[in-house]
């Protein structure tokens, strides 16, 4: 006879019921739900997000507005201003400041006439004082007037006569022509109007190969 114990035998293996699984996963549920509230609970506090701005150098973003440019150069300005005051969100003191240290001559006499109790309240004296409404013949005269100055960057008086031309609507072909027309240089006009050009970015390039 041996000694060692031999398995039990299957036929004496009884399966667990349904009814008994059912049970048991009950129980264990309601373990862990009692296990789970016997923990103290923490808020969950929401990282704060960090606001990145890429700020332009404020001394020298914006120009000396002095009261004697034309009505599209002082609306540019005080637009530029306002857009960089709101980028910044300076508050009424501060955006008071920076308009007086960017003035000089006539516009500065002007703002330290005046008493402002709110940014808009700048806005609408500033532009009832210096921007009128344009008329057509006014900005055809600002366009006939407009023309490189000496040492002036082509760069910047392109830009500024495109921008005149297209204040009237003109065609691309009449832009074309005032532009190159109002250049310093006799010859750099001459060799660019030798070029075929088909927009506007083309003409600038044939005048910086220059």
């Amino acid at each position: 006879m041996s000694d060692e114990t031999s398995p039990p035998s299957t036929d004496n293996l009884k399966a667990p019921k349904y009814s008994d699984l059912f049970n048991a996963v009950t129980e264990l549920r309601a373990n862990l739900c009692l296990l789970e509230s016997s923990y103290p609970k923490t808020e969950t506090v929401p990282t704060p997000t960090v606001d990145y701005r890429i700020l332009p150098d404020v001394e020298t973003a914006i120009w000396t507005f002095t009261g004697h440019e034309s009505s599209a150069q002082a609306e540019d300005w005080v637009s530029s201003v306002d857009g960089l005051a709101k980028v910044n969100q300076w508050p009424l003191r501060h955006r008071l400041l920076y308009v007086r240290s960017h003035l000089s001559s006539a516009a500065r006499s002007w703002c330290l006439m005046q008493d402002f109790h709110a940014w808009e309240d700048f806005l609408k004296g500033f532009r009832r004082a210096f921007v009128r409404t344009l008329r057509k013949a006014d900005l055809w005269r600002e366009l006939e007037a407009r023309i490189q100055a000496p040492g002036e960057p082509t760069i910047d008086y392109f830009y500024s006569k495109v921008g005149l031309c297209r204040s009237l609507d003109l065609t691309f072909g009449e832009t074309h022509d005032y532009v190159l027309e109002s250049l310093r240089s006799q010859q750099q006009s001459d060799c660019v109007f030798g070029r075929r050009q088909t927009d506007i970015d083309e003409i600038l390039g044939d005048i910086r190969e220059w």
